[in-house]
């Protein structure tokens, strides 16, 4: 399509692995279909699945060789107050993002 859309049939694919990492599913799409949240919206002692990352940048790049990507266990652990950053476990090591690196960030609830 000439605006950059994607066609109505590719948007309700069903959601798979592959189309997740490639970051070509609308991100109301990813959330909708498996209940996530943004990381900001989650408060310390929630845990679940990292869904989707909403950067296609070289810090969505440096989200990934952290080790958040999709299917990754995460926990938050503490929020610091007036917006700042967030201190998470993910896998096994322990990560702080600033709240606007974290709104990148799709997590479904584990269970």
């Amino acid at each position: 399509m000439a605006d950059g859309a994607q066609p109505l049939d590719a948007a309700l694919r069903p959601l798979d692995a592959a189309r997740l990492v490639q970051g070509d599913v609308p991100r109301a799409l990813v959330a909708s279909s498996s209940g996530a949240l943004a990381l900001t919206r989650w408060v310390p002692g929630q845990h679940g699945q990292v869904v989707h990352i909403d950067r296609a940048d070289a810090f969505g790049d440096r989200l990934a060789e952290l080790g958040l990507t999709p299917g990754a266990p995460v926990a938050v652990l503490r929020k610091a107050p007036f917006g700042g950053p967030m201190l998470l476990r993910v896998r096994q090591f322990v990560l702080s993002l600033r709240m606007d690196e974290a709104a990148a960030v799709l997590v479904a609830p584990a269970g």
